[in-house]
């Protein structure tokens, strides 16, 4: 009698059936590397003390931060491919035609990010993607000469749970227990739609009950420790083979 398994491992294996097997967990997979990142980013602040810091979970972008003048819009990818970043470019497009006919006087002081646990590619700009490039109309064109400038240089990170272990290793007592009851409170109240204020309040409930009392004897190294201050990869992307933008 043909078992679930082997019906299931010829399934995945079928051109049929191939992407659709592995569709919802690699959705899945990158839900959860946005989360990890989301968390490592929103403790980093923390830890340095940034009372100026205000986070916005899943609003202008998969993570808004507003720090004093400043906006900053990251998107999360975890692959950065030709495809992705035509979405990212598109999704800046969109918060750029918004803020323009919203509230102009905002618009120069957001900065665009793409945060992204893997490249397709090597290295360039894309602030020098052209609009013939990609393939943009006259009003998408006009947009994007005034936002592309304010893209910033792509952030690589490859284990944003990792990382967020090692960064909390110094201050809290079970670094990866507080990781995963975070991940738990942040998956939950997003499915709730509860409001940023409540998601910080929240995380920093679980913080405080975490924290050590005594410094480790030790410090954790991990890649953002070895990098050069302010040294981030750039990704280079070439679209001439892609099409316009839909």
């Amino acid at each position: 009698m043909l078992s679930r398994a082997t019906l299931h491992d010829e399934w995945a294996a079928h051109p049929l059936g191939k992407n659709r097997a592995r569709g919802g967990r690699v959705s899945l997979g990158g839900f959860l590397y946005q989360l990890y990142l989301t968390l490592d980013k929103f403790f980093s602040e923390v830890l340095a003390g940034n009372t100026n810091a205000q986070f916005s979970f899943e609003g202008l972008s998969d993570l808004a931060e507003f720090d004093g003048d400043l906006i900053y819009l990251t998107q999360v990818k975890s692959t950065l491919d030709s495809r992705s970043i035509r979405s990212a470019v598109e999704e800046a497009l969109s918060v750029g035609q918004f803020l323009a006919e919203q509230h102009p006087e905002l618009i120069r002081r957001v900065r665009f990010q793409i945060a992204a646990r893997r490249v397709k590619q090597s290295s360039i700009l894309l602030c020098t993607l052209t609009e013939n490039e990609l393939g943009l109309d006259a009003e998408q064109s006009r947009i994007w000469s005034t936002i592309r400038d304010q893209f910033l240089p792509v952030e690589i990170c490859g284990t944003s749970r990792i990382d967020l272990a090692i960064r909390l290793w110094p201050h809290a007592t079970q670094c990866f227990m507080m990781v995963e009851a975070c991940l738990g409170r942040l998956f939950h109240m997003l499915g709730e739609n509860r409001s940023s204020t409540e998601i910080v309040a929240a995380l920093l409930e679980i913080w405080d009950r975490a924290r050590a009392q005594e410094q480790p004897p030790c410090y954790l190294l991990g890649p953002r420790d070895l990098r050069p201050p302010r040294l981030s990869l750039l990704v280079s992307y070439t679209v001439s083979d892609q099409g316009p933008m839909t």
